[in-house]
């Protein structure tokens, strides 16, 4: 059975979620150095963030952590390899990095990756989902994919 106020509480719930996302998304962002896109589209990173250096140990544990997170949250567009070829991107015809390219890994320092995590870039969208740790992991995973790549 329908109740008339049922209606009114949904509506109410997603207006609710909605503030309370726009409010957390604009809490996140505040403070932090923000990326500074050039008319090219070039990313500029700020020299702090340049420099920051990976704190998660390279261990199993963390790098577990770094795949099973790529794999749910990086490979749908950086493909499951990091080779750019995943599903999103082909079918969107999005132009992706190869993260197993030991060229394109030697353009980036692990801050540079963290902060291009947090912030994206061109099409890929700020993961603001994920804490900290979590991102780090990520790029730890990222590194290894050039060492598990095949030689060409």
């Amino acid at each position: 059975m329908h109740h008339p106020d049922t209606s009114f509480v949904v509506l109410l719930f997603a207006a609710a979620t909605i503030a309370a996302t726009a409010a957390f998304a604009a809490a996140g962002t505040q403070g932090e150095p923000q990326a500074t896109p050039t008319p090219s589209g070039t990313l500029v990173i700020p020299d702090a963030e340049k420099n920051r250096k990976n704190p998660v140990p390279d261990v199993p544990e963390a790098m577990e952590s770094g795949r099973v997170l790529f794999a749910s949250q990086c490979a749908m567009c950086h493909g499951a390899k990091g080779d750019g070829r995943g599903d999103v991107a082909r079918d969107l015809k999005l132009s992706v990095p190869n993260l197993a390219d030991p060229q394109q890994q030697k353009k980036r320092t692990d801050g540079e990756w963290f902060y291009i995590l947090g912030h994206g870039h061109h099409n890929m969208p700020a993961e603001k989902r994920l804490v900290d740790q979590q991102k780090w992991e990520i790029v730890l995973y990222m590194r290894s994919l050039v060492k598990s790549a095949p030689v060409k």
